[in-house]
């Protein structure tokens, strides 16, 4: 999920489903959903996607598709596509590779999409940082946070850096915060408290406050209900009550309204499609499951 400004929408992606409409893509006005494209990059899901607002296109690279009957491995991608509003195309083959549980986001300092990470069908994590302008994809980074996959990546607009949060790593759950500057990580508050360690969390950075926002994952124990706030130094938990407990939801920040959206989510065995909203104070449901 992601906030798209030429539409002043946020715009939904595939995903997993108990009925597959993985290609689907939709818009949230605040009040309904309404469908954008049903012909795109096919049935998939834990792919790379971001907004780039220089060029007014959403981005996807990577991500699996699942055969419904689960008799076979996944089908993973590594191609690169783009939607200029209209059509999606395919881009580009070549740059970060067949990679899933990846993520991105835009850095409108330097123009750029970036990735981070993710994992390989032979269950590969990978530590590598790219940079796509739109013509080419570029690797810029080899080193700065440990391998993983299931992580949290977004564009922090007070301090203009990425900032990065835990995920799966080759050592189990982790629960570590980066920034990137366009030129080398830096690990923030390592010896600070913060989130439990988890993967499959969702963050956005809420542009009216100035400050990340975080909900949810999964950790050693289960799934979190949690929502926490980074205001560049540390983390801070809100004692609050909200969607409930969650992993693999959607989160994205529209400006417009000054409000982040989540979106769905799993949790024991069950797969949810409500809307909530937060305000910086409290959670409301917008619509029901």
């Amino acid at each position: 999920m992601a906030w798209h400004a030429g539409l002043e929408q946020v715009v939904l992606l595939g995903g997993v489903e108990a009925v597959s409409r993985g290609q689907w893509m939709w818009a949230w006005d605040g009040v309904n959903w309404s469908v954008l494209d049903t012909i795109g990059p096919g049935d998939r899901g834990h792919f790379g996607f971001a907004y780039d607002a220089g060029r007014d296109r959403l981005v996807l690279h990577g991500g699996l598709t699942a055969y419904p009957d689960r008799t076979r491995d996944p089908l993973r991608h590594g191609d690169t596509w783009e939607w200029d509003g209209s059509v999606w195309r395919a881009i580009a083959s070549e740059g970060p590779g067949v990679r899933d549980h990846t993520a991105m986001a835009y850095d409108p300092e330097r123009e750029v999409v970036v990735l981070f990470g993710g994992g390989r069908p032979d269950q590969t994590l990978l530590a590598d940082t790219w940079s796509w302008d739109g013509d080419s994809w570029r690797q810029v980074a080899s080193d700065g946070p440990p391998a993983r996959a299931t992580h949290r990546l977004v564009w922090d607009d007070r301090r203009r850096v990425l900032v990065l949060f835990g995920g799966w790593g080759a050592d189990g759950l982790l629960a570590d915060t980066w920034t990137w500057d366009g030129t080398a990580w830096t690990e923030i508050g390592a010896d600070a408290p913060g989130p439990a360690p988890r993967f499959a969390s969702r963050m956005t950075f809420d542009a009216g406050r100035g400050e990340i926002v975080l909900f949810g994952g999964r950790g050693d124990a289960g799934d979190f209900d949690d929502t926490w706030i980074w205001d560049g130094a540390a983390w801070t938990r809100r004692d609050v009550e909200g969607p409930g407990l969650l992993n693999v939801h959607e989160m994205a920040y529209d400006p417009v309204r000054q409000r982040v959206v989540l979106f769905g989510g799993f949790h024991a065995g069950e797969t949810y499609a409500d809307v909530w909203e937060w305000d910086g104070t409290a959670w409301e449901q917008i619509l029901p499951d």
